[in-house]
């Protein structure tokens, strides 16, 4: 008989992760459907979860959510994590269309670098080719991020967002498992991914059918080839030279 007291489980009956389970993921890279899925966990199981900068992480938090992959590994409890990239020019097309209708603060605010204008305001005054430049100079930060980004932490799983999506159900199967989930705890987590999944989100919208006002707009990967035109793919390689190489989108500079 094992002297070891028995592990602590929630008034739900499903014990807390051994340590901090982590997600680290950017603007318009599946920021929401993570967010949707630990908040499902966290009512499931009786966890806490947070969304915020590392600096705010408060004790007792089990399930973290950095949206803008800012954080010190050296600072962090015990911890399991993911870590998710996405095409950088995807992330512009999609930036383009969410940023015309979206509510978020930040993007309705006037700037005095857009006459008075604010970031919406500006792409639903200009044409489109115009606009889908601009979300493409707006990208900086993100990619910079994402190349400066350490991909050897063994304790982070590394996810392509095209591969997430093309295969939600058997992705985050061993996304939990990577977390240390017990079969259980992990069975009841796939119901949650289930009600999260993009079909539902969307109203029944199958994959590809496209809706500008919705925040999953298409739910498709490559959707640049669509929207870029030979201007927009020459600025992207003017401003990210060797970036979609370093993140293993392309093999060279011929796209």
């Amino acid at each position: 008989m094992s002297d070891s007291p028995p592990a602590p489980t929630s008034a739900s009956g499903y014990p807390p992760p051994e340590c901090l389970i982590a997600h680290f993921c950017y603007h318009r890279v599946a920021t929401v459907w993570f967010t949707h899925i630990f908040r499902g966990m966290a009512r499931a199981f009786g966890w806490q979860f947070q969304g915020a900068e590392q600096s705010a992480l408060r004790p007792g938090t089990h399930l973290f959510l950095q949206r803008q992959s800012r954080v010190d590994f050296d600072q962090l409890p015990p911890y399991a994590a993911t870590h998710i990239v996405r095409d950088p020019r995807d992330i512009a097309v999609s930036r383009y269309f969410y940023h015309r209708w979206c509510d978020e603060p930040w993007c309705r605010k006037p700037r005095d670098r857009l006459g008075g204008k604010s970031v919406q305001d500006h792409l639903n005054a200009v044409p489109k080719n115009e606009g889908l430049a601009f979300e493409i100079k707006s990208c900086h930060s993100t990619i910079e991020r994402m190349l400066a980004w350490d991909y050897t932490n063994p304790r982070v799983l590394e996810l392509r967002f095209e591969g997430l999506i093309a295969d939600p159900r058997s992705g985050f199967r061993f996304i939990f498992q990577h977390y240390g989930l017990p079969p259980r705890t992990l069975d009841r987590a796939m119901a949650v991914v289930e009600d999260w999944s993009f079909e539902r989100l969307s109203g029944g919208r199958q994959r590809g059918t496209e809706d500008r006002q919705q925040h999953n707009r298409k739910g498709v990967a490559g959707d640049w080839k669509e929207h870029f035109t030979p201007a927009h793919r020459a600025l992207f390689k003017e401003r990210y030279p060797g970036a979609l190489q370093a993140l293993g989108y392309e093999s060279g500079d011929d796209w």
